[in-house]
C-alpha cells in the first residue's frame, strides 16, 4: 500500500509503504474473521463472500496480521481526537496492525524505516470504526499504548539522565529509558528542554532538564526549539 503524507512527518521519508493488519474481535483458526449467522442459524458467508473485498486480499497474506480496508481511509500519527492526520490508505492495499489501544484504535507498522522515531511513535494509527478485512494471527494483538496528540515529546535514543536544573552537573532526578519518551514543558535560552519528569514513560515524579545534545523531539515542538543563544 502506498501511503501519502499530508504535510510533513517528523521522521518519515516523504512517501511511506504501510503494513497495517487489523485484529478486530476475532479471528478464526485460519486468522479471518467468521461469518455472522444467517436466519435459522445458520452461519452466514465468510468474509470473502459476504461484501465485496479487492481482489488483492485473495493473496497470500504479506504480514503476520494482514488487513485490508473497505474504504479510502485516513492514517494519524497518533490515536485519539486531534490527532494531525498523517495520509490515507486505499482499498486492496495490505496494511500490517500490530495492536490496538484501550480507545480501539489500530497501531500500524511503517514498512520503512523512520530516522529518530522511536517506540510508539514508530506507528501510525487507523480510527477504531476503520472496517478491515483480516488474515493471519489477528485474535491476540497486543495493547499499545499512543502518546496524546498535540503534546510535544521528547524521544530517548538512549537512556537519558533528566537533571534538577539546565546544568550538565545538576543532580539526576529520573531516567528516561531508551526508546522511552516524556512531555517537553518548557526550554532554557541555552536549548534544555524542561520536561514533565511524571509523564510518558519516566519511572519519576518533578519537572527536569534534558542537555540539549540528547534532544529528539517528535511533536508541536517549534515553541520549544526556537528559543534565542
Amino acid at each position: 500500500m502506498t501511503l501519502r503524507p499530508r504535510g510533513r512527518a517528523a521522521g518519515l521519508a516523504a512517501a511511506c509503504v504501510l503494513a497495517l493488519a487489523v485484529g478486530l474481535a476475532a479471528c478464526g483458526s485460519t486468522g479471518e474473521r467468521s461469518g455472522a449467522p444467517a436466519a435459522g442459524g445458520t452461519p452466514g458467508p465468510p468474509p470473502s463472500a459476504a461484501r465485496s473485498v479487492p481482489q488483492t486480499a485473495a493473496r497470500p497474506a504479506p504480514f503476520p496480521c494482514t488487513g485490508w480496508v473497505s474504504a479510502q481511509t485516513p492514517v494519524y500519527d497518533r490515536a485519539g481526537s486531534g490527532a494531525r492526520r498523517f495520509g490515507t490508505v486505499q482499498p486492496g492495499d495490505p496494511v500490517a496492525v500490530v495492536g490496538r489501544d484501550a480507545a480501539g484504535w489500530w497501531a500500524v507498522a511503517p514498512g520503512t524505516a523512520q530516522a529518530a522515531n522511536v517506540g510508539p511513535f514508530r506507528w501510525r494509527w487507523l480510527p477504531p470504526d476503520t472496517r478491515l478485512r483480516l488474515q493471519g494471527a489477528c485474535s491476540r494483538l497486543p495493547r499499545r499504548v499512543s502518546p496524546p496528540p498535540g503534546v510535544c515529546f521528547e524521544m530517548a535514543m538512549a537512556a537519558t539522565p533528566i537533571r534538577a536544573a539546565p546544568q550538565p552537573d545538576a543532580p539526576v532526578i529520573a531516567t528516561l529509558p531508551a526508546q522511552g519518551y516524556v512531555a517537553i514543558t518548557g526550554a532554557s535560552p541555552g536549548h534544555w528542554l524542561q520536561v514533565d519528569a511524571g509523564s510518558g514513560s519516566v519511572p519519576g515524579s518533578g519537572r527536569g532538564w534534558i542537555d540539549p545534545a540528547a534532544v529528539n523531539v517528535n511533536g508541536p515542538c517549534d515553541a520549544y526549539l526556537t528559543r534565542g543563544p
